[in-house]
């Protein structure tokens, strides 16, 4: 995770105009070593460049079809439609992300040099039934862990860049907590982390503030239930504050809206401003309660990754804060030119990002260089700084 890091800062440094890209590459990369044991060297890596064009896909159609609400409408020939030839591309691709590093991994060990990862070590498991029976299961917990947490993890490290830019005093006091606590001969390393309570606390407001997920993953109903004195059926139409259900043959799709509990404004004081200070207790007031809670679901469907997560996004918010500013373009930031997605994830759309050509300049570069160039690294593409 830390040389993955600091690969990210080399490519900002050189080109922090990509700074969406690299984040992107970082996350894939940390997602890949751990679920694969694959390095990832190049932006052109297949399985990073296969991740994004899944991504893609789905960014471009969150529930257009109405078959996602009417389910009944699959048995409708093709000609009549055109969704069906969108769901089959859309499969090829979710079945390639799945399967070709899988593959990959099971030649690595046919061939005796395989790197050690979550879907090695499930692989080789002595306990595992001998006929490979639980192979679609170990391939399906590899494709889920790589497709889930890049994604989200890259999104929730550009919404922190963004908050960088739209308020300078939250990232000077954070610029002030490193250097005090850190000091300017090194990166910030996790054991930093008990001494950087306002970073820890940007961290907690960028997972509050913009919900990677403001809808969160759909459950479905078994059995009816009831929610703040609301009947949840299995059949009939129901509705709550955080709940929207749709009907699903018997029973009902519920999607739990992350984004309205952190908004709640009786629980986070103006909901809609970045303020890091929600999360320190004073001595007359509580600190807020932590969005963990809720940004990362709930029930048996809560996100399994959401501490691998939690420390990917810590260790490299402060190590970005510690090497660079993060500035707004020349004329500043028009809010209402930002855009965003409309999918599972919500991601800040294109418009966004290129009005952002030049938002991260260096900070220091002396430490770049201590760190860096005289640890005898290289950038991953082979050439020296």
């Amino acid at each position: 995770m830390q040389s993955e890091v600091e690969v990210l800062l080399q490519n900002l440094l050189v080109s922090p105009d990509r700074f969406s890209d690299h984040l992107k590459r970082m996350a894939g990369a940390i997602i890949m070593m751990v679920t694969y044991g694959h390095r990832v060297s190049t932006d052109e890596d297949p399985f990073i460049q296969l991740a994004e064009e899944v991504r893609r896909t789905a960014e471009e159609t969150p529930g257009a079809a109405l078959v996602d609400t009417i389910p009944m409408l699959k048995y409708l020939p093709s000609w009549i439609a055109p969704f069906k030839r969108l769901a089959l591309m859309s499969r090829e691709l979710s079945v390639k992300m799945r399967e070709v590093p899988f593959l990959m991994v099971k030649e690595q060990l046919a061939a005796g040099n395989v790197v050690r990862s979550m879907v090695s070590s499930l692989l080789e498991d002595e306990s595992r039934p001998k006929d490979g029976s639980d192979e679609e299961i170990i391939k399906n917990c590899g494709g889920v862990v790589y497709s889930a947490g890049a994604d989200t993890t890259a999104t929730a490290l550009t919404n922190f860049i963004l908050a960088m830019a739209l308020y300078p005093d939250v990232q000077r006091r954070a610029h002030e907590e490193l250097d005090t606590f850190v000091g300017r001969s090194r990166l910030p390393h996790f054991d930093d982390r008990e001494k950087l309570p306002y970073l820890s606390a940007i961290l907690k407001e960028t997972l509050r503030w913009k919900a990677v997920t403001p809808l969160g993953v759909p459950h479905c109903t078994t059995e009816a239930d009831e929610y703040r004195g609301r009947h949840i059926p299995r059949e009939d139409d129901c509705s709550g504050q955080y709940i929207v259900s749709i009907r699903c043959f018997s029973n009902f799709m519920l999607f739990i809206s992350n984004r309205a509990m952190l908004h709640d404004p009786d629980v986070y004081e103006d909901p809609n401003e970045f303020n890091p200070d929600r999360f320190i207790a004073k001595s007359t007031t509580h600190a807020a309660p932590d969005p963990a809670r809720a940004a990362f679901g709930f029930g048996r469907r809560i996100c399994p990754g959401r501490y691998f997560a939690d420390d990917s996004i810590w260790i490299a918010m402060s190590s970005i804060l510690h090497v660079f500013s993060i500035d707004e373009p020349a004329g500043g930031i028009e809010e209402s030119h930002i855009r965003w997605s409309s999918g599972l994830v919500r991601y800040v759309s294109c418009m966004w990002r290129s009005q952002f050509l030049t938002i991260v300049a260096s900070r220091a570069l002396s430490l770049v260089v201590f760190v860096l160039v005289l640890k005898g690294r290289k950038l991953w593409w082979g050439d020296d700084l």
